[in-house]
């Protein structure tokens, strides 16, 4: 009985850590899917709003950095690093900081981006889940 107890025992807990490295696996894809959305769909005049998208893990970032990012590129790239460093259980924060980001986001502010960048990105994470497509 000890064996097949002890066997179980090692079965369930091989398979609780396939669980946890497959669940926090898809809540960092769904944390830069995200990211992704929001940076691709924010309007670019100088580039400073777009590259002013940071990652925080456990606690917002509450910043703004002189990041000039026309093609959203370099800031892909460290939000991803941010993502990357994520455990399961914690909180991922999208942040933009600057003064105008709730005016882009809530009053139409520019005509690249009518509709916000957030709700439309969020709106369309639900959509490709609810699809299994992330």
């Amino acid at each position: 009985m000890s064996n097949n107890f002890e066997q179980f025992k090692r079965d369930f807990e091989g398979g609780m850590k396939k669980a946890i490295t497959h669940s926090t696996s898809i809540v960092k894809k769904v944390a830069f899917e995200v990211l992704k959305g929001v940076v691709q769909m924010s309007p670019v005049d100088t580039g400073r709003f777009k590259g002013n998208w940071q990652v925080g893990i456990v606690s917002q970032v509450t910043t703004t950095i002189d990041n000039q990012d026309k093609s959203g590129a370099s800031t892909l790239s460290s939000g991803l690093a941010q993502i990357n460093q994520m455990q399961l259980g914690q909180t991922v924060y999208i942040t933009n900081n600057l003064p105008y980001a709730r005016r882009l986001e809530f009053d139409a502010w520019s005509k690249q981006a009518p509709q916000g960048m957030v709700a439309v990105t969020l709106a369309n994470i639900e959509t490709a889940l609810g699809s299994g497509r992330v």
